[in-house]
């Protein structure tokens, strides 16, 4: 029991870094992580729904995703994907409220701060992943088609972010008539993530596991 619920502090903390990174990412105005550039194309399209509002509903559609794929094969404890994702919007937009004032006036200010936004996002990213409770929508949505169709997983995922970043430039133009949102840092992210992640794993995967059981080594 205790280690379930320390597994649980590890997600909700992952969450809250996650949403601070994407925060500071954001206020940077240089582009977003593929999984939020969608979003955060239509909230600057429409700014009276929030950017942790939009993320919900993407969200909801990516585990809808899940639901249309799987169909009977779908396994309903994934379900708790729901208000994980509910608590994210509200710590983007909690997040996004704390960096609002940040004036990033220089250009070697916002890449500086685009990269910290990155580091902030893989730190969140493998603390969720080492709580081993449940995949992120985005990560089961890939799983989902990856399972359906027995193409490799990274495969799957790198298709998957690359067609979000085409939807979100194909919004971004419907919307604005020019590129919006998506921004070297969109391209950053996708390049520098996944590295980073695997960094943090191997340093905080068995630190993780010690205080997730209680044990001293």
């Amino acid at each position: 029991m205790v280690e379930k619920f320390k597994r649980y502090l590890l997600l909700l903390a992952g969450l809250l870094i996650m949403a601070f990174g994407v925060a500071l990412m954001v206020q940077t105005k240089l582009g977003v992580s593929p999984i939020s550039s969608l979003p955060y194309v239509f909230n600057l399209e429409f700014t009276w729904i929030s950017l942790g509002n939009f993320t919900i509903l993407w969200n909801l559609v990516l585990i809808a995703g899940q639901l249309l794929i799987l169909r009977r094969k779908f396994q309903w404890f994934q379900l708790i994907q729901l208000p994980i994702t509910l608590i994210f919007g509200v710590f983007v937009d909690g997040c996004k409220l704390l960096v609002s004032s940040w004036n990033l006036d220089h250009y070697w200010l916002q890449m500086l701060f685009l990269l910290l936004g990155c580091t902030v996002l893989a730190l969140g990213v493998t603390l969720t992943v080492l709580a081993g409770v449940v995949m992120n929508s985005g990560e089961a949505f890939v799983a989902a088609i990856a399972g359906k169709t027995g193409w490799n997983f990274g495969t799957v995922k790198v298709g998957f972010d690359s067609s979000l970043v085409l939807l979100a430039i194909l919004f971004s133009l419907l919307f604005f008539g020019r590129m919006e949102g998506v921004r070297e840092g969109t391209i950053l992210a996708a390049l520098l993530s996944g590295f980073i992640v695997r960094l943090f794993t191997r340093v905080l995967k068995k630190p993780v596991e010690r205080w997730e059981t209680g044990t001293k080594s």
